[in-house]
């Protein structure tokens, strides 16, 4: 999903012979080439399919109905898809340049946040102090700068995220933000949000954007539109 991928038939046939995978298909929303969101339960569309990525069903306008479907059908994805967090570029952001100051200031428990960076594919620098994802398909890096330094000797007090960047593979000069394809903003930024809210040295989750609460609104309004139709009965009642 993240890496957008595109699957063929050939490739389809080949993923339903396997045990594991075959009844995963199904559960998944994928995308064909002109933006149209489908499920393969309904028929498999002429042409290569990609995994949906929240900023499709944003892009075709069916993000809410993809949620109630997976709601009322009870439906367990093999990962997070349509109840994915998605984070996108404020204009404040554009405004303000190409780098991102949106978690400036939170300062990590720095081995806690080193695991959790690890697991998402971030590699850091002892040397430059900063932690760097690389999205190959882009031949982008997005690159998390920290004041105090991260597991480097500068590092006195705990480290403080500094500003986040994307930069071309090999090169050093930050990308416009507008510029950075929408997937890979989403990603990054869903990454650091983990790590600010997990590893904060505080102790307690910050909610440093809206998207973790706009989630959780979505959980509950599908829990209250199904809840409508519940009634509830006395169990002293014969």
């Amino acid at each position: 999903m993240v890496t957008q991928d595109a699957f063929t038939a050939a490739d389809f046939a080949a993923l339903r012979r396997h045990p594991v995978v075959a009844p995963m298909l199904a559960q998944l929303v994928w995308v064909t080439e002109d933006g149209r969101t489908v499920s393969l339960d309904e028929g498999e569309p002429d042409g290569p399919l990609r995994v949906a990525h929240p900023v499709d069903f944003v892009a075709e306008g069916s993000w809410v109905s993809w949620q109630e479907r997976m709601f009322v059908g009870e439906r367990r994805q093999p990962f997070k898809q349509a109840f994915r967090e998605l984070y996108v570029l404020t204009d404040e952001e554009c405004k303000a340049g190409p780098i991102s100051h949106r978690y400036d200031g939170h300062q990590l428990q720095p081995r806690q946040a080193l695991a959790l960076l690890g697991t998402r594919g971030w590699l850091t620098s002892r040397e430059t102090g900063e932690a760097a994802r690389v999205f190959h398909r882009h031949d982008l890096v997005a690159r998390v700068g920290f004041q105090n330094g991260f597991l480097t000797p500068a590092e006195a007090d705990l480290p403080m995220i500094d500003g986040v960047s994307f930069m071309r593979r090999g090169e050093y000069l930050a990308q416009p933000l507008e510029s950075v394809p929408r997937v890979v903003f989403s990603e990054a930024m869903r990454d650091l949000d983990l790590v600010v809210s997990v590893a904060h040295a505080g102790g307690v989750d910050p909610e440093a954007t809206a998207s973790t609460t706009e989630m959780r609104a979505a959980l509950i309004r599908e829990t209250a539109r199904l809840l409508r139709h519940v009634m509830w009965v006395d169990p002293r009642r014969p």
